[in-house]
């Protein structure tokens, strides 16, 4: 199931409007009627956070959704068609979750690379999933 419907089914099982829903988050409900139809992309980690605890639900379970359906967009942007089968999941559980930015790790705990953007001079992650994403799409055979 996409993102949108699902965040919809979920919403409406929850007995909430749209509206409802994004007073709660803090969000607009122009915002959630564009998440529920697939107009913008998907909601960051922090945004289904907040949807997760508005609509009763596991944060991973809503963030799994996002996660999938902002790769599945990502692959297509690339030019690829189509992620093989049980692709996401692996690279979703192998991702470790991400650090408090005030805890320290040692450079062999880490999983993610912070990279600084030259354009905002802010750090951004880049996580070995996507690595290892680009090139079983290189390897899967095609489907056309």
């Amino acid at each position: 199931m996409r993102f949108g419907p699902y965040l919809k089914d979920v919403r409406l099982r929850a007995e909430l409007t749209q509206s409802q829903l994004a007073k709660k988050c803090r969000l607009t409900s122009a915002y959630i009627s564009q998440l529920e139809k697939g107009k913008t992309d998907p909601p960051t980690r922090q945004i289904c956070r907040a949807l997760a605890r508005a609509l009763g639900l596991r944060e991973r379970d809503l963030w799994m959704y996002a996660f999938t359906a902002r790769l599945e967009r990502w692959v297509a942007r690339e030019g690829y068609r189509k992620i093989p089968d049980g692709l996401t999941t692996v690279i979703f559980d192998t991702l470790d979750p991400p650090r408090n930015p005030g805890l320290a790790a040692s450079e062999s705990e880490r999983s993610t690379q912070e990279v600084v953007d030259p354009s905002f001079g802010k750090p951004r992650h880049r996580s070995e999933g996507l690595r290892a994403a680009k090139k079983a799409l290189r390897s899967a055979p095609s489907s056309t």
